[in-house]
């Protein structure tokens, strides 16, 4: 089961509606996906180019990990 990033009811998450661009916020509609993009955005943003940077080699995870020396 998954929740609505919106109005949190829940529903099986094969029913929900995926954010196109970061695909970790979750619709139960395209209604609730336009009501909460305004406060998503910001998040969507940070994620999306936190994924861009680890596809480059410079994301955080990879940063830490080489000074630290973990994998």
């Amino acid at each position: 089961m998954g929740r609505c990033s919106a109005c949190g009811a829940q529903f099986e998450y094969g029913s929900l509606i995926k954010c196109s661009r970061c695909s970790l916020a979750h619709y139960c509609s395209k209604k609730c996906q336009k009501t909460d993009w305004s406060k998503h955005k910001a998040l969507c943003d940070r994620i999306v180019a936190d994924k861009l940077d680890r596809a480059a080699g410079k994301g955080m995870c990879d940063k830490v990990c080489a000074e630290t020396g973990e994998n």
